[in-house]
């Protein structure tokens, strides 16, 4: 199955939007992705890029609130304020923070999120030299940038970690709807 950054559509984005996609809304794993800073960072950063897209287009910066889809928005959010709780957490909020900033404040060629290469090479070239100490000004930085630009209601500090727990114990998914999807079944 070519998934994530092997999809072979027209725009080589994602998987989920572009090729023949059943969603399966059970969990079957855990995953992990605040392990290393890096690993925060890409994991919010790709989230940031992918959730502020319109079906894997980039909208004008105008619509923003009005063409993303309400569930990705909220998604969005979450990502960009929520996560200092736990371990490297910050760097995830970062990370989407900077995707987000990225794919709808300038022209950086969105479909990059997919190349794990480059991901890694601009970690090492961009990100990798920010300490902890001045990445809370980086967070706040990005924040009072996204609320000017884009009109986004977004915390410019993000939530503290008992804050950012409380929300994680009363926050509900939003359902998904499988009314239009069904698996085939080989007999």
């Amino acid at each position: 199955m070519k998934t994530h950054e092997d999809a072979d559509d027209e725009e080589g984005m994602e998987f989920c939007w572009k090729l023949n996609y059943i969603q399966l809304n059970d969990t079957f794993s855990e995953v992990h992705q605040t392990a290393s800073p890096f690993q925060a960072f890409r994991a919010g950063f790709r989230e940031g890029v992918k959730m502020s897209l319109d079906q894997g287009a980039r909208v004008r910066a105008d619509e923003f609130t009005d063409k993303i889809w309400w569930q990705n928005y909220n998604r969005l959010q979450t990502w960009c304020n929520i996560g200092s709780d736990v371990e490297n957490g910050l760097w995830a909020i970062y990370g989407a923070r900077e995707g987000l900033y990225k794919t709808m404040c300038t022209d950086w060629d969105y479909v990059n999120v997919r190349d794990f290469e480059y991901l890694n090479d601009i970690w090492k070239k961009n990100y990798s030299g920010i300490t902890e100490d001045k990445l809370p000004y980086e967070i706040m930085g990005l924040g009072e940038t996204l609320k000017h630009e884009l009109d986004i209601p977004i915390a410019t500090d993000p939530l503290d970690p008992e804050q950012s727990a409380f929300f994680k114990t009363v926050y509900q998914n939003p359902a998904r709807d499988n009314s239009k999807q069904f698996l085939d079944r080989e007999q």
